[in-house]
């Protein structure tokens, strides 16, 4: 599963999400509907989302580089769970 890869940012004006290609063009708005309270927290969880991904991903490698795959595993399954769901794996 391949997603935007950024920037993505929130905008408070409107209560939305939006993801931006490399070119420029904005390719996905997300509205975001929920309690006052909770929306500019929702919304930037979900901008910072694809960036928190790519740090997890490289975190991964370098634990199994200095672990082993097989430590690590045994270790730290839910960072294996955590990029596996947000990929639709």
């Amino acid at each position: 599963m391949i997603h935007t890869k950024g920037p993505w940012r929130y905008c408070s004006v409107i209560d939305q999400v939006e993801a931006f290609e490399e070119s420029g063009n904005r390719s996905l708005q997300v509205k975001i509907s929920c309690m006052e309270v909770e929306k500019e927290a929702n919304a930037r969880l979900i901008a910072a989302a694809p960036k928190m991904l790519k740090v997890l991903d490289a975190l991964r490698t370098e634990l199994i580089s200095g672990y082993g795959k097989e430590y690590f595993d045994l270790e730290w399954p839910e960072i294996n769970e955590v990029i596996n769901k947000a990929r639709g794996e």
